[in-house]
């Protein structure tokens, strides 16, 4: 039999120079398991353990909105480009 691991860690700074971290590891033995649930219940699980930290800094961090990748304002797709069907994948 396949078994299945799965596995999603979290640390988050606790702005006091220390760290706290929560991860959570599976072994399945099924085999139609839905690999795209079982780590949306990991994720889920370690950030409810988490959000029950007693740093408030940890459970902002949490909270914190996703960063997003720096661009370039001048940076732009000239006019022919911009189809991303005609891009060879």
């Amino acid at each position: 039999m396949n078994m299945l691991r799965a596995s999603f860690a979290k640390q988050v700074s606790d702005g006091q120079y220390g760290h706290e971290r929560a991860e959570v590891t599976v072994e399945i033995d099924e085999p139609n398991v839905d690999a795209d649930q079982l780590l949306f219940e990991l994720r889920t699980s370690v950030h409810a353990e988490l959000s029950r930290s007693p740093s408030e800094a940890v459970r902002s961090a949490l909270n914190a909105p996703p960063r997003t990748p720096r661009r370039d304002p001048s940076a732009t797709v000239p006019e022919d480009e911009q189809d991303l069907e005609s891009l060879p994948f």
